[in-house]
């Protein structure tokens, strides 16, 4: 008798397959919320955070403007570029 036939696994277990397949979404839903992640955080956008989102994107807007003026000027282009 051998014993190591006693012990025999597939190769799948082996591999890890069968303890790490994807999840199989139930429904659409679940799905479109997955692809469109927009879906799920608008409900929950408040003014608060609008706000924090507008002062973030001015003061971006406001730092990249001169930073892209001094990148034009160092590679020997016009402002206007």
């Amino acid at each position: 008798m051998n014993i190591y036939l006693d012990n025999t696994i597939t190769m799948s277990e082996y591999s890890g397959e069968a303890k790490y397949r994807p999840k199989r979404y139930q429904s659409i839903g679940k799905l479109f919320k997955k692809r469109v992640p927009i879906i799920s955080w608008l409900p929950k956008y408040d003014a608060d955070q609008a706000v924090s989102d507008l002062i973030a994107g001015v003061t971006v807007g406001l730092t990249v403007m001169p930073q892209g003026l001094a990148y034009a000027t160092l590679a020997g282009l016009e402002p206007q570029v």
